[in-house]
């Protein structure tokens, strides 16, 4: 569905306070086939909004178990965020960011890597991230740049975007969940 991402004046630093009530909200993320796991487990919510400079995306994640992936070549095995860009849906033209918070104890900053699918590699990617302990959890927050995908921003411009958040309470692949917004 097209839906419409309102402007947001945010800083990159963890801290939910610059959002106010700004950005497109969803709550209570679902896995597969709408099946949620319970609120202390995994409650993900999520807002976006645009900036001049990219897209914006906060990331509130509740956990009782908080458990990262040490491989930075498999952040998504662990407790982390994955956020998928497209210029255009439909056209295998995209990036795929994996976002681990850095707040289990072991790791004490964001991790990221980029998995790039672009058509045109001529730009280097980047992204501004933060990720911070939160009393229930934890929360990844970070500003993607419209220039990452070759496109201006203006009213009307659509871009697609697909969100999972992945939960590893230690105990295997088998115990492994993973919300997802698209």
């Amino acid at each position: 569905p097209v839906l419409d991402v309102p402007p947001v004046q945010v800083t990159v630093d963890g801290d939910a306070a610059d959002w106010g009530d700004k950005g497109l909200r969803m709550v209570s993320l679902p896995g597969p086939k709408g099946k949620l796991r319970p609120a202390d487990n995994l409650d993900v919510s999520c807002r976006i909004g645009w900036t001049r400079q990219g897209v914006a995306v906060l990331v509130d994640v509740a956990d009782n178990v908080v458990h990262e992936d040490p491989n930075p070549e498999q952040l998504w095995y662990g407790d982390s965020t994955e956020i998928f860009f497209t210029p255009e849906a439909g056209t295998g033209n995209y990036v795929q960011t994996a976002i681990s918070p850095g707040v289990d104890g072991t790791h004490a900053e964001v991790r990221h890597r980029f998995y790039d699918q672009r058509k045109n590699k001529e730009v280097a990617l980047s992204a501004d991230f933060a990720g911070r302990r939160t009393e229930n959890g934890w929360r990844v927050e970070m500003v993607w740049p419209w220039r990452n995908l070759g496109i201006k921003p203006a009213d009307g411009r659509q871009f697609g975007m697909q969100l999972f958040v992945n939960d590893d309470d230690g105990k295997g692949r088998n115990n492994w969940f993973r919300a997802r917004w698209h």
